[in-house]
């Protein structure tokens, strides 16, 4: 069994539970599912499209601090929380996956007040 490692880095927010900002084992990391807070003082985006952007900006800083980047994610999951976002949401998604388009499921769920966007991110790291 390939040993795990626990990534966490100050450039995404810290988890807001008990679980790790991602977790690396043998070529791969599974980011835990982000939202559009703001790092530095947990702002939130206003709409869609922006909570897409900073949700994309956690992801990416936490796949660096893994030894990824966004270039290598090969599957996307998307939480929205009303799917009359979806067009935001994707327009949102474009330029970070400019030619290489990962895997990607988007479901309607239930988030937290006035998050409209959650996406977790699995990546290879070789």
């Amino acid at each position: 069994m390939s040993p795990r490692s626990f990534v966490s880095t100050p450039s995404a927010p810290p988890p807001a539970g008990h679980y790790s900002q991602a977790v690396k084992v043998g070529g791969l990391v599974q980011v835990s599912g982000q939202m559009g807070f703001d790092p530095t003082d947990f702002s939130l985006a206003a709409d869609a499209f922006e909570q897409t952007t900073r949700t994309l900006a956690n992801v990416d800083a936490i796949l660096r601090a893994a030894g990824s980047q966004m270039s290598e994610v090969v599957m996307l999951r998307v939480y929205l929380a009303s799917l009359s976002d979806f067009v935001e949401m994707n327009e949102a998604l474009q330029p970070w996956f400019p030619t290489l388009k990962p895997a990607r499921t988007t479901v309607q769920v239930t988030l937290p007040e006035d998050v409209l966007v959650e996406i977790d991110a699995l990546a290879v790291t070789e």
